[in-house]
């Protein structure tokens, strides 16, 4: 059965709306731990290079919504704390890849685990047939993301995923 205008619309009204308050929860969460002093967006960043190793600096701006200046300005402050290592392209000169140091990998883990924690916790207080409407839902939601991500990111198959 396909979803109707309505429920459609109630649907993304719901998840713009859900989106911010479960970011606002994880960032207080994530300012009070004891073990960062990484700002949201540095550790944003982190998570970026930590599922995409060896990303450009235009590809950090292109996902965080920044200029590549202010890319640039968060990179060196990881690079600064050893967390993000800057190497050449092998081949391109200009092009420079990012990555996670492996003190870069621990403190992102850390703070994954840390995070996951407190949401953990929160969702206790949920019967299980709420927590599994949950998990039922973030996989929907993956899967249509994950599906129309990998469509816009490469204009040639647009038709294809149509």
């Amino acid at each position: 059965m396909v979803a109707t205008d309505l429920s459609s619309n109630r649907c993304a009204v719901d998840i713009l709306e859900t989106i911010p308050v479960v970011m606002h929860f994880l960032k207080a969460k994530v300012k009070d731990h004891a073990g960062t002093n990484a700002s949201l967006p540095q550790i944003r960043v982190l998570g970026f290079i930590n599922m995409h190793p060896g990303a450009s600096l235009s590809k950090v701006a292109d996902h965080m919504s920044i200029s590549s200046a202010t890319a640039s300005s968060i990179v060196d402050r990881l690079v600064q704390k050893g967390l993000i290592e800057r190497k050449e392209h092998p081949t391109e000169r200009r092009f420079v890849e990012l990555n996670l140091t492996p003190e870069g990998k621990q403190h992102f883990k850390e703070l994954h685990l840390y995070a996951s924690t407190q949401l953990s916790a929160l969702l206790k207080e949920l019967p299980d047939t709420k927590v599994n409407q949950v998990i039922d839902a973030m996989n929907t939601l993956r899967s249509l993301f994950s599906q129309s991500n990998a469509c816009t990111e490469d204009r040639k198959e647009l038709d294809e995923c149509s």
